[in-house]
């Protein structure tokens, strides 16, 4: 389990996760820096109730009122680094779908 794995275990197990997503080749002979490392003993944080309602009703009202703003993060898809970085790929290709609908 992760949780007693040591802060430099735990960052080359990123290093090794964040190379397979970004790179494909799964290299993971580049230098990087740690920043931080935080654990949570009991789970991934999880949404409060009523999350996924307000989420949407604010994507909504950001569409109708402020069109070509795309919000993101991982509190609306996921706390996961795979599920920011495929949310990031997806709205790429909406924000250019947008772009070519609508030139400036």
């Amino acid at each position: 389990s992760i949780k007693d794995l040591t802060e430099k275990q735990v960052a080359e197990e990123v290093n090794k996760d964040i190379a397979k997503i970004l790179l494909k080749d799964g290299r993971t002979d580049f230098p990087y820096k740690v920043i931080g490392v935080r654990k949570w003993d009991r789970a991934i944080p999880q949404y409060n109730i009523g999350h996924m309602e307000l989420t949407t009703s604010v994507l909504k009202e950001a569409a109708e009122k402020c069109p070509g703003l795309y919000l993101g993060g991982n509190y609306l898809t996921g706390v996961a680094f795979g599920d920011c970085v495929l949310w990031g790929v997806e709205t790429a290709k909406q924000i250019e779908k947008d772009k070519v609908a609508s030139p400036q």
